[in-house]
């Protein structure tokens, strides 16, 4: 009896209150709560509902038809590689790889990464990498450096219940899901900077934002130079009465 109700107790707390399953036609794993997908071109792209306009995280996933260079040797040693990049003033600097290794995920092999400035200067993003069959398979989890710890849980939860669920054959594949082609080289294709505009302009033009001007926007702060012009002129009004 003791033995049954140990296992009942981990069971309940292996999996978080309110997390949901989410299944894409390659890949499964634990959606951490408040946190949605949906289907953008050739990914599946999860955000969360707490920063909508900022765009603090983003969960991506995409997959490719299985190429000579889709192995996981290749993709470690991708992920080793500190690239050349260019931010969105136009500057350029070097990724950093942050850490770097080959995992087992409920039985399957995965290259796990984290990486600063792969994708964006100033976020954070962790790759799991992976092939199964006819398939090669990423998923990145993305958060701004500020914030990358409020949402590292989440991701580690998500990385924890990764699993594959991929068909032997393509043709099997369900849903309406668009595979990218043999030749395509699935780390640029699943960049953020590929990513429709709407998510693309929120994570690159925040990055460059001072928080006044995130907070007001362009309007807000025309208003408030305005403003003080007039306190000026009034002012100067004042004092050569």
């Amino acid at each position: 009896m003791k033995k049954i109700l140990l296992s009942l107790m981990l069971l309940f707390f292996s999996f978080p209150a309110g997390a949901k399953l989410f299944k894409s036609s390659y890949v499964s794993f634990e959606l951490p709560p408040n946190w949605s997908c949906k289907q953008e071109g050739f990914e599946n792209v999860c955000v969360n509902s707490f920063s909508k306009k900022a765009k603090e995280a983003i969960i991506i996933l995409t997959a490719k038809k299985r190429g000579p260079v889709d192995t996981l040797k290749n993709y470690q040693a991708h992920m080793k590689k500190e690239h050349e990049m260019v931010d969105s003033q136009g500057m350029s600097y070097k990724s950093k790889v942050k850490s770097l290794k080959l995992r087992k995920i409920n039985g399957v092999d995965w290259i796990d990464s984290l990486k600063l400035g792969s994708e964006v200067k100033t976020y954070y993003t962790r790759y799991t990498a992976t092939v199964k069959d006819s398939l090669g398979i990423l998923v990145t989890f993305s958060a701004h450096k500020d914030h990358f710890s409020k949402y590292s849980g989440d991701f580690i939860k998500a990385v924890q219940s990764l699993k594959v669920i991929a068909p032997k054959e393509l043709s099997q594949l369900g849903g309406n899901f668009k595979l990218r082609n043999k030749s395509a080289n699935i780390f640029t294709a699943a960049s953020i900077n590929s990513m429709p505009d709407g998510i693309s302009a929120d994570l690159i033009g925040n990055e460059s934002k001072s928080g006044l001007m995130a907070a007001l926007g362009k309007k807000g702060l025309i208003g408030i130079l305005l403003l003080l012009i007039v306190a000026l002129g009034a002012f100067i009004y004042l004092k050569s009465r």
